[in-house]
């Protein structure tokens, strides 16, 4: 099974981790704070019986290994939240890193890898009518239509998306880099 941890870590001392998830600090030890810490940058790989613990916990999210590494990376992100870190020292950044972080940080809501993903596609830049809490309606509209409301749909479709790998790809840089933690 491919997975990604989910949370901050706060700590490390010997066998033990302290995580932070949804407000709550989570110690885990042993094997488990090993699996956790490989799966803290991105998407790793693991025997499903080892994942079960921190799956149960809610601190892992992953899928079925299927070949398709991207599509795999797509479908585990889909099971998260992708939060902005206030306090990151990010360098130099690509353009769809800028887009997504810029999307992640003043939409006005939470955005999926999916919603990222229909953006992208539909070539929609991230622009002030569409940022904040004020425009929200806005922007749930342009994302979703009648055709991609109902539940999974629009992962559905995004995961055969062209953008698909592109927005992916920089989610994936801004979480290795630090900018992004993934609940």
């Amino acid at each position: 099974m491919r997975y990604i941890s989910k949370g901050e870590l706060q700590q490390q001392t010997g066998d033990m981790i302290t995580v932070m998830h949804y407000g709550q600090r989570l110690s885990i030890g042993d094997a488990d704070a090993q699996i956790w810490l490989a799966g803290q940058g991105g998407l790793n790989q693991a025997e499903e019986r080892l994942l079960c613990n921190l799956a149960g916990r809610g601190l892992i999210s992953c899928t079925e290994t299927i070949g398709n590494e991207t599509i795999e990376v797509f479908r585990v992100l889909s099971g998260c939240i992708l939060v902005p870190r206030r306090r990151f020292a990010i360098g130099k950044k690509t353009s769809i890193e800028r887009e997504v972080l810029t999307w992640l940080r003043f939409a006005g809501l939470r955005m999926t890898i999916a919603e990222l993903v229909q953006l992208r596609t539909q070539g929609i830049a991230p622009v002030a009518t569409l940022l904040g809490e004020s425009n929200r309606q806005a922007l749930v509209e342009t994302l979703y239509t009648t055709t991609n409301i109902a539940d999974l749909v629009l992962e559905a479709q995004m995961e055969h998306s062209p953008s698909m790998p592109l927005v992916v790809d920089g989610v994936l840089q801004l979480i290795r880099k630090g900018a992004v933690s993934v609940l």
